[in-house]
């Protein structure tokens, strides 16, 4: 009897590791509803991403502009009102996506079963979403800022 439990052990333990789901197939892929979620989770990442060159164009044009601006007779700079606020954001919401990618790479990279998984792609859909919002709030308000500016020509 002392050896038949340790066997019944044994046999219900290898029960529950052959039912559980693979969540990764062969080659390295996620399989199922958590290939899905991830896709959904890329969806987001890949319309927002091309939207970092129009950020560094945008950056460029206000770099110009600060650039070109001149200093005060006591040697100060005095940026137009709203340029600093269109700049910022759209250095913030640059960051925010660089960092982002950092973030999802390095945790996803740690998960092992279907629950992390999952839980993961439904917080990362929520991260990405606000990221690609405050890219695209950036983008608007830094193109509004800078068809409304005429600089002081004198």
């Amino acid at each position: 009897m002392k050896t038949f439990l340790p066997l019944i052990g044994l046999f219900f333990g290898l029960a529950l590791v052959s039912c559980k789901k693979n969540v990764v197939s062969a080659d390295g892929q996620l399989t199922g509803e958590l290939a899905v979620l991830e896709e959904e989770v890329m969806r987001v990442h890949d319309d927002v991403m091309p939207k970092l060159s129009d950020i560094n164009e945008l950056l460029g044009q206000l770099r110009t502009i600060r650039e070109n601006i001149q200093p005060t007779p006591e040697g100060s700079l005095v940026l137009p009102d709203g340029f600093a606020s269109a700049f910022d954001n759209l250095k913030l919401a640059e960051h925010n996506m660089w960092e982002w990618m950092k973030a999802y790479t390095d945790k996803r990279n740690t998960l092992n079963s279907e629950d992390e998984f999952r839980a993961f792609f439904v917080e990362q859909k929520q991260s990405v979403s606000k990221v690609s919002t405050d890219i695209y709030s950036a983008l608007e308000e830094a193109n509004q800022w800078l068809a409304a500016y005429s600089p002081n020509v004198e």
